[in-house]
């Protein structure tokens, strides 16, 4: 989730993505080719550089996790302390 949010938030070249993420560079090559497989990042290649954009599909994603994240959030600020 961190890869598509801070790709949305247009830190898209792979270095950046590592950076903002706190990923290595191996798990964020994994991570990158499984998103980009599974159809939630498309992978731009520019003539000295590549770049990742994410897709209308991890967009969705992304959003829908917000949604369950707070929910989550909201539950557990219902229940009571012991």
């Amino acid at each position: 989730m961190d890869i598509l949010r801070v790709a949305s938030e247009g830190f898209n070249k792979p270095t950046q993505i590592m950076y903002k993420a706190n990923l290595s560079w191996v798990a964020l090559l994994n991570h990158l080719k499984t998103l980009t497989a599974l159809g939630f990042l498309d992978e731009v290649q520019n003539p000295s550089h590549r770049t990742y954009e994410v897709t209308p599909r991890g967009l969705e994603l992304l959003e829908s996790y917000h949604k369950v994240v707070s929910a989550l959030r909201a539950v557990t600020s219902e229940l009571p302390s012991f």
